[in-house]
């Protein structure tokens, strides 16, 4: 009988909405997993019935436990009233899963991986594990996947948000038996502020990538020629700069003269679209027709297909919004950089500031009144970036294993 340990990576979500979501579910059907750990997935109820099979084939139990939109407050701040249901629900959903993993395998070492927790969800899982006299045996290992409030030297700068991520975090001051991890280190000097000094913020790698492939280095500097270029990937959103897209691809053809395939990949049906999202979806449509290197994919693409068009590009355009991604992170950044394509991001954000750190090459976009500026981005290759992208985009593979067996 297998003594393997059994990773469970709780994604209540997965199978509900969001790109994120089934972009993981489709890397855990198609990436090598890890031969020393058991993996399970604890899921939505609505998980498409096809992936459900397709995982229990690759030997990946699917656990259907949650119903609850568990990122419905994730951006916002509810008052009691509101969020009191949400919290019953979800701690309700979270003790099934104790439960029936504890049936499941008993006797078993068990590692609970809940990626993209907010501070919500923080909230039932401390209620949820209090309730519960759990064996001692098992881990939670829960990643911190957004801003709290803080700023990149740990100083408050959204008071609200901080003092609800403090009282949700003050729940775990006396367990041992939780991990904590965040993905940048924009967060991990605001998240240790609030743990204090009885809990150490690690980074996780980055999960929406390829799991077993080492990292490039940093190359220092731009070089070689731009040829294709990744515009715009996944939903359209007002923050992720589409109404802006037009434009950005008429600048393109005209800053890489050379320039033989500009790719945009729209998940969001064109008929939903209004304002001037529709407007831009028009422009864009006109655009299509009038230039040959202009390729436009409609529909949802895989986590396996979007790595593929970032890996075929020489430049990934990520002309966000300079307000919503002050302090918001990218999955495309970090596919980019693991990838070693280089990027052109809007000054002033989470993106740029990432970037540098990872000593991406490429260029940082900043708006102004008279059109957009691109310059340079100064990265260097020095020591700290390169400790900084082993952390980061290590392979996940064996930083499981690690996890599972230390």
């Amino acid at each position: 009988m297998t003594t393997r340990p059994v990773v469970i990576w709780v994604d209540p979500a997965a199978g509900l909405k969001g790109m994120h979501n089934l972009g993981f579910v489709d890397l855990l059907m198609h990436q090598a997993l890890p031969q020393t750990v058991e993996v399970a997935l604890a899921a939505h109820r609505d998980l498409a019935p096809d992936r459900c099979v397709s995982l229990g084939a690759r030997g990946v139990e699917v656990m259907g436990v949650f119903s609850t939109d568990v990122y419905r407050f994730a951006d916002e701040l509810p008052d009691l009233a509101a969020l009191t249901p949400f919290n019953v629900a979800l701690t309700a959903e979270l003790m099934e899963l104790l439960r029936q993993a504890g049936r499941r395998w008993p006797h078993r070492a068990l590692h609970f991986v809940l990626h993209s927790a907010s501070w919500p969800m923080l909230r039932a899982l401390s209620v949820a594990l209090a309730s519960g006299d759990w064996p001692p045996s098992w881990r939670f290992h829960v990643f911190l996947g957004y801003w709290p409030g803080a700023g990149v030297d740990g100083e408050v700068i959204h008071h609200p948000l901080m003092l609800r991520y403090k009282v949700a975090l003050s729940a775990f001051a006396h367990r041992t038996d939780v991990r904590w991890y965040t993905s940048t280190a924009d967060y991990r000097p605001g998240f240790q502020r609030l743990l204090g000094d009885r809990s150490t913020v690690a980074l996780h790698p980055f999960f929406l990538g390829q799991w077993d492939t080492a990292t490039p280095a940093p190359d220092g500097g731009s070089s070689g020629e731009v040829r294709r270029v990744f515009v715009y990937g996944g939903d359209i959103r007002p923050i992720k700069g589409f109404a802006q897209v037009p434009e950005m691809i008429e600048h393109l053809v005209q800053r890489f003269p050379a320039v033989t395939r500009l790719l945009v990949q729209l998940a969001t049906p064109a008929k939903s679209l209004k304002g001037s999202l529709k407007s831009a979806g028009e422009r864009l449509a006109a655009l299509e027709a009038a230039l040959p290197v202009l390729e436009v994919t409609r529909g949802f693409a895989d986590s396996m297909a979007l790595m593929e068009m970032v890996a075929s590009s020489d430049l990934i355009v990520l002309n966000y919004d300079a307000s919503a991604y002050r302090h918001k992170t990218s999955g495309f950044l970090w596919l980019a950089a693991q990838l070693g394509v280089r990027c052109a991001v809007t000054a002033d954000t989470w993106l740029e500031r990432e970037a540098l750190r990872l000593g991406m090459s490429g260029w940082s976009i900043e708006q102004r009144p008279s059109g957009a500026d691109w310059r340079p981005l100064n990265a260097s290759a020095d020591a700290a970036v390169h400790a900084y992208r082993h952390e980061l985009l290590q392979p996940l593979n064996p930083w499981l294993d690690a996890l599972a067996h230390g």
